[in-house]
């Protein structure tokens, strides 16, 4: 037999290069059609769906820092083993039904069942949230890359003054509170609180007579609405938007920073490397995600956060890297489906409320609009893996979800 060299393309599910071409012609058709059912049984397949399957489902605290374990909060996870917290009973109602009997579990091709085990459905067959989903593919794709585009583009990111101009700044911003209503707001209260002993000496006074502007004045105070200011250096961040000293060094660290503060290009600029970016996904998957679907009203900062990750993740990844965001998009796609296929009814009319994707403040001001649809901030991810990072069997449904 003639030796045929494989083609050194990685494939995009399981990061390796395949040992030898499907499609060549000595190969057997046989061995050909059998690793295309195990294949498919690998992808559909989860070890949790074995009746009798008995696994320890101890959780620990995924930190990769070397950090206290003060500060507990509604975000942390819990062992376990205590009381009402496993994950099964966390995601699926035990007296519902459970999410793998929404699983497939399609058998190997064989001359017995190919007739009697159809493997394919029609969109006719699908619950409502996936017809959806299916019919507005593209235009949230365009919606994703548009707004990406528009983000690394136009943002705001950093701004280079000296202390005096800054200081001046902060002086200048004082006297277009007091002199405005804004003073009166909630922002305006608060940073005049935090100004009004902020004073410039008279010869920077003479030196810079400035006009406050609302070109200026508009966008400075929608990015100080969106973030937690404690101290008048917080205001100078935001003017400069250099982040690195506010950086998370802990999980209670990033879910206090995420609780308080809209994601801006600023922070992933200046404060948020792509490392990081796989340490929010972790913390993502780790709890973050159950609580943001469970509390979508108390959460809506959790999503923006998740939505700003998939804007400036790199597209550029190593097969490593594609195992662990698909196994990041695989439990996305477990808990969607148990919130809006499992629990949610069939028709329009009944039809469950789902949480709004929420832009951060920082999209506002650049007039991007929200996608049609309203489309949660879980199904874009589960769109951006699939169609960007090449998981296109994510949003193969009839392949995942069975009805009765």
């Amino acid at each position: 037999m003639e030796y045929k060299k494989p083609s050194p393309s990685v494939d995009p599910i399981f990061g390796q290069v395949p040992v030898f071409g499907l499609n060549d012609e000595d190969v057997n058709p046989f061995v050909v059609q059998y690793l295309k059912d195990v294949r498919r049984e690998a992808l559909t397949t989860n070890a949790t769906n074995y009746k009798g399957a008995n696994q320890k489902n101890a959780k620990y605290l995924a930190n990769i820092y070397d950090d206290s374990d003060n500060d507990h909060n509604d975000y942390r996870p819990h062992d376990s083993n205590s009381e009402g917290n496993s994950e099964a009973r966390d995601i699926v109602n035990p007296n519902k039904r459970s999410i793998d009997d929404l699983i497939t579990q399609p058998p190997f091709d064989t001359e017995e069942n190919t007739n009697s085990n159809p493997t394919e459905q029609t969109t006719s067959d699908l619950p409502l949230r996936l017809k959806i989903f299916d019919q507005n593919v593209n235009q949230w794709l365009t919606w994703f890359k548009d707004s990406k585009t528009e983000i690394l583009k136009s943002a705001f990111t950093t701004q280079e003054y000296d202390d005096d101009i800054l200081n001046l700044l902060l002086f200048y911003l004082k006297e277009h509170l007091t002199e405005t209503k804004t003073s009166n707001s909630g922002i305006g209260s608060h940073l005049q609180n935090l100004l009004k002993n902020h004073k410039v000496s008279n010869e920077v006074l003479a030196l810079h007579s400035w006009t406050i502007d609302e070109t200026w004045v508009t966008p400075t105070l929608a990015r100080l609405r969106s973030i937690r200011i404690r101290d008048i250096d917080d205001i100078k961040t935001c003017l400069v938007g250099d982040y690195k000293n506010k950086k998370p060094r802990n999980y209670d660290q990033w879910t206090r920073f995420i609780r308080e503060n809209d994601p801006n290009s600023s922070m992933f600029s200046t404060m948020i490397t792509q490392d990081d970016i796989w340490i929010i996904l972790k913390f993502m998957k780790q709890n973050w995600l159950k609580v943001m679907i469970k509390t979508p009203e108390k959460s809506a900062r959790t999503g923006m956060w998740l939505l700003y990750a998939m804007f400036y993740l790199s597209e550029n990844l190593n097969s490593t890297q594609i195992s662990t965001l698909r196994d990041f998009a695989k439990k996305c796609q477990r808990l969607y489906l148990d919130k809006f296929i499992l629990h949610s009814p069939v028709t329009q009319e009944d039809k469950i409320p789902s949480p709004v994707l929420r832009l951060p403040s920082e999209m506002v001001g650049l007039e991007i609009l929200q996608p049609q649809e309203n489309p949660t901030v879980v199904e874009l991810v589960l769109l951006v893996v699939s169609e960007i990072f090449g998981q296109k069997d994510l949003l193969e449904w009839s392949g995942v979800v069975k009805m009765d």
